[in-house]
């Protein structure tokens, strides 16, 4: 286990989970299905221009005379198409949309699962605390009773309540150890973190 674990992370730790990574990238791809239903709208334009040569015989083929040069433009415009390119451009706009919902709940999620995270990984820590101070007492405790009922001042009733309440302590600690590993597996899965 890490010794120290933070009690803050920078965004950017939380911006590199791979499910934020995927829905991001496809919010880009909507987005740029929505240009191209926009751009579908306009008219296309297209140039070129060709270079001939033609000559009666081979010698003069090659001279700048008998060049014969062509230019052209083409232009393709959406004449009528019945809505289809506006409502084809409504729709990109509508998935882009529905896909921005699905990237900022993925986002609010991912912040919440840190934060459940990191709070819990707070939580373990004041339980680790505590749990070792009731370790370290009733391990004091029974030691003193062993003395106790060594010279005779304490039952065997005393000193098995005494064993008792110190392995209670013991696996309370254990308890209170494996919870915190157990959050320190889950803090890192929050976080994205596949290595």
């Amino acid at each position: 286990m890490p010794e120290d674990l933070p009690l803050t992370v920078p965004s950017e730790f939380v911006h590199k989970r791979p499910d934020i990574a995927a829905a991001e990238a496809q919010l880009h791809s909507l987005s740029a299905a929505v240009g191209v239903a926009t751009a579908a709208q306009y008219p296309q334009i297209t140039l070129s221009a060709s270079v001939t040569q033609q000559s009666v015989s081979p010698g003069t083929l090659l001279e700048p005379a008998n060049n014969l040069w062509s230019v052209g433009a083409g232009l393709a415009q959406p004449i009528y198409y019945g809505g289809s390119l506006e409502a084809a451009k409504k729709a990109a706009i509508e998935a882009y949309n529905a896909q921005l919902a699905t990237y900022r709940q993925t986002v609010v999620t991912a912040f919440g699962q840190v934060a459940d995270s990191l709070r819990a990984l707070d939580h373990d820590a004041e339980l680790m605390r505590d749990s070792q101070a009731s370790a370290d007492i009733s391990a004091e405790s029974l030691e003193l009773l062993r003395i106790s009922y060594q010279v005779g001042k304490t039952s065997v009733l005393q000193l098995l309540t005494a064993e008792t309440a110190d392995a209670q302590a013991r696996q309370s600690l254990a308890t209170a150890k494996a919870q915190q590993l157990t959050d320190v597996v889950n803090f890192f899965i929050a976080l994205g973190v596949t290595q």
